[in-house]
């Protein structure tokens, strides 16, 4: 609900009601600034203020005023100044006020005393804009040889400029305008962030000078006393992580459906029993397969640490359950992808194919590239050796490798078509690498098992620290487009399993 505050009109003394976060940012830009009740009396009270008083010599002698039709008795009654218009030469009255008015001159702009409507205004300013675009024009074509070139080349050049001076082509990664524009945001915002928060229970636990510099924000439940920083300043995600229980958001919610229409023996949802205290979001008793719907706020490091992911995942393995992290920013971009993957997990494929039947193919960039795009939940990465699995003639199943050494290899990817499953499938495409004294790759753990791995001879090295993405509002930034991380939040993942085939 929008709050309002009760003023008195400087003018007729009538009480009316104001937008209360309106009136505070008119105070703060312009300290003098004095609300009043209608249009009318805004204008009698901005006379003493800014009214101008000009002599009677100074109208007569201005070109605009037709000196034939100036009527003293008009004028010592301060109502009406005749004008001339510029565009037709029509005479016509305005008030003596208006014009006197600083203010009113300034918000009629160039209208004020010039043109008696508006139709003769915009012929003015046509004839004036058409002169000013062909000037406009003939200099764009002498400096770029083209009008269509304009465009195109400018932007280059601003990027340029913004590459030389703060080494990035977009503004709102230099460090100094982002900081900027959050002072701004937040001066602007803070009354109605007090206003939200008060509903909650929730207060800035900072004074308001600190609040607006500051890189984070410190926050205070009034329900049990407990203080914690974040960095966002949207009232929707402020809450207190100690007493505040985390809505059913309905983006898990949809998860929750997908695996209920695929499966239908025992789900439990929300358990805490099998890890003592610690959630399951869904928890399939029968497979020992939990899934966790990871929402983008709450599992940023705003609430939680880095390394709650992964220890709850290794939690798991040692009771010899597959934990699967969904990350509500993969579930928004790789949906598909996200429902193939569980469905591997329930051990529900739409085709089943054995490898014996596939004819194995060196694969171009572009072939291998486009089918981890349409197929991989992870990030397409180029090898440099590529090979594929083909089943009446259609792509199914790939691996990239690269060559460390003379016989030390990495395994890059290993990606199988989506809803497709492939028996030894990832056999029968290392068979083509025949001498080699080692071969390593890395798995995602909040995604895969390293099954698969194991019975073709891999062993389990070590489990790799996790890594992370930044998060702002809804939008998801890698470490390379970002410059100032004070603004941004981290989601950290499960990191990744190194293994070895020796």
């Amino acid at each position: 609900m929008v709050e309002e505050i009760e003023l008195t009109c400087p003018v007729c003394g009538k009480l009316f009601t104001r937008i209360k976060s309106r009136y505070i940012r008119e105070k703060t830009r312009n300290p003098e600034f004095v609300p009043c009740c209608s249009h009318s009396c805004a204008r009698l009270n901005c006379k003493p203020r800014c009214w101008k008083p000009l002599s009677f010599k100074n109208f007569h002698g201005n070109f605009l005023f037709d000196q034939s039709k100036l009527d003293d008795s008009r004028l010592t009654k301060e109502k009406d100044l005749p004008c001339r218009c510029i565009t037709c030469g029509k005479i016509f009255y305005i008030s003596y006020t208006d014009y006197q008015c600083i203010y009113h001159n300034n918000i009629n702009g160039i209208n004020a005393g010039r043109y008696c409507s508006q139709k003769c205004f915009g012929e003015e300013y046509k004839t004036r804009y058409d002169e000013v675009l062909e000037k406009r024009n003939k200099t764009i074509v002498e400096k770029y040889g083209s009008v269509k070139n304009f465009s195109k080349l400018n932007s280059l050049k601003q990027k340029q400029t913004l590459l030389e001076r703060y080494g990035t082509d977009t503004v709102a990664f230099i460090p100094n305008i982002s900081k900027k524009k959050r002072t701004t945001k937040r001066k602007n915002g803070y009354s109605n962030l007090i206003n939200t928060l008060k509903s909650k229970n929730v207060l800035i636990d900072m004074k308001y000078d600190d609040y607006v510099v500051s890189d984070t924000i410190q926050y205070k439940c009034l329900n049990c006393n407990h203080t914690w920083t974040s960095n966002t300043t949207d009232p929707q995600h402020v809450y207190c992580p100690k007493c505040y229980k985390q809505p059913y958001s309905r983006k898990e919610k949809e998860l929750v459906d997908y695996v209920k229409s695929l499966y239908t023996a025992s789900i439990v949802e929300n358990n805490r029993t099998v890890l003592n205290g610690k959630e399951l979001d869904i928890y399939l008793p029968s497979l020992n397969l939990a899934i966790e719907f990871n929402g983008n706020y709450w599992h940023s490091d705003a609430i939680i640490q880095s390394n709650k992911h992964v220890e709850k995942s290794l939690i798991c393995k040692n009771k010899h359950i597959r934990l699967i992290h969904i990350f509500e920013y993969e579930w928004d971009c790789n949906k598909e992808k996200i429902k193939s993957l569980i469905k591997q997990a329930l051990g529900l494929f739409d085709h089943v194919i054995v490898s014996t039947d596939c004819v194995v193919r060196e694969l171009e960039e572009n072939e291998y590239v486009n089918f981890l795009i349409d197929n991989s939940i992870d990030k397409p990465i180029n090898s440099f050796i590529r090979y594929g699995l083909f089943y009446c003639d259609e792509l199914i199943s790939v691996v990239g490798l690269d060559k460390l050494d003379k016989r030390e290899y990495e395994l890059k990817q290993y990606c199988t078509k989506l809803n497709y499953k492939v028996v030894d499938g990832l056999s029968t495409l290392l068979l083509k690498i025949k001498d080699f004294d080692k071969i390593v790759t890395f798995i995602d753990f909040s995604k895969f098992d390293e099954s698969e791995y194991l019975q073709n001879g891999f062993s389990v090295v070590e489990y790799t620290n996790p890594s992370f993405v930044y998060f702002n509002g809804s939008k998801i930034y890698q470490q390379s487009q970002v410059l100032d991380e004070s603004k941004y939040m981290k989601i950290y993942d499960c990191g990744k399993v190194k293994l070895v085939l020796q």
